[in-house]
């Protein structure tokens, strides 16, 4: 009975007695989407699968970091336990004896001192190893220069080293060459290369000197401007080997004076053999080289950019 009681009509009415919206008989609303067939629910299952394969894989990494973080806080505990321990001996213990502090320190020290000697043997090792090397460097270098007598050479060689030598030291003296005096510029007897001869207190005499280590890198470039001409002009006096073929590729990038590489370019031009030719690629400017060149026979070819462009 309902004794007048209207609930049972409004309960089963489809609104909302008070905002008056639809409302449906249902909590969840039948959905409109079809069953996956067999193919979708294996693959579904299969994601599923590696994604908790992945999740468990996560876990386990993350609980061995944790047991190592967990081991590590242990031992650390361990350690101040010990070290408490000790601090608690030391308040008791007379005052007269050593403590375990002073003792660790001693043998930390002992344990250091023991490293830094066995280091200082192995560099007094290596020391002995490269004396006994300089002395036998010493030994093959002379035996070396008694296997070259100055009689190897003929009469023509003489004269071709000479030539080449004085070649070398007149084209320092024009390209401003101040790191020796370009007179004390000689050519070495094994190899022909450029070297210097200096005066040594210690021996009383003269030794060589390399030159590479002495001079600046301006005057390096020019050393090598000297060299490469003059077994160039030395061709033209002489039968050499020569290909008769000099190329300078930039040679102001050592910022060198300008003054210099005008001077470069005007021994570059002198007159020379139909056989000979020097070419020069430099980036400097096409009126200043002209000036710098005057009437001395030359051919410029100027290039708009870049020489090299993709085809």
């Amino acid at each position: 009975m309902a004794l007048g009681s209207e609930v049972t009509d409004t309960v089963a009415f489809e609104s909302c007695p008070t905002c008056h919206q639809h409302l449906t008989q249902e909590l969840l609303p039948p959905s409109s989407s079809g069953a996956m067939a067999l193919d979708e629910n294996i693959a579904f299952i299969k994601s599923q699968q590696l994604m908790y394969k992945s999740a468990l894989a996560t876990t386990e990494e993350r609980l061995g970091e944790l047991q190592l973080r967990g081991c590590s806080i242990e031992q650390e505990y361990k350690d101040a336990q010990g070290e408490l321990r000790s601090l608690k001996r030391a308040l008791v213990r007379p005052s007269s004896s050593v403590s375990r502090t002073t003792i660790e320190r001693s043998v930390r020290l002992q344990a250091r001192l023991a490293q830094w000697e066995e280091m200082q043997e192995r560099a007094d090792g290596l020391v002995d190893e490269l004396v006994a090397i300089a002395k036998e460097w010493a030994k093959l270098s002379a035996r070396l220069k008694s296997l070259r007598p100055g009689d190897d050479f003929s009469h023509e060689d003489k004269s071709k080293i000479s030539r080449l030598q004085s070649l070398v030291q007149n084209h320092l003296k024009t390209f401003d060459f101040h790191s020796f005096p370009p007179s004390e510029i000689t050519l070495a007897r094994d190899n022909f290369r450029p070297q210097v001869l200096v005066y040594d207190k210690d021996s009383g005499g003269e030794i060589e000197k390399d030159i590479g280590f002495e001079a600046s890198a301006s005057d390096g470039i020019r050393l090598k401007w000297s060299y490469y001409l003059s077994l160039l002009e030395l061709d033209e006096h002489y039968n050499t080997n020569h290909s008769g073929l000099v190329v300078f590729d930039e040679p102001g990038q050592q910022a060198a004076d300008p003054v210099n590489l005008t001077s470069l370019f005007q021994q570059s031009a002198k007159e020379r053999s139909e056989h000979h030719q020097i070419l020069i690629a430099t980036s400097e400017k096409e009126q200043a080289i002209k000036e710098g060149l005057g009437d001395r026979p030359y051919n410029l070819i100027p290039f708009a950019g870049y020489i090299l462009k993709p085809i």
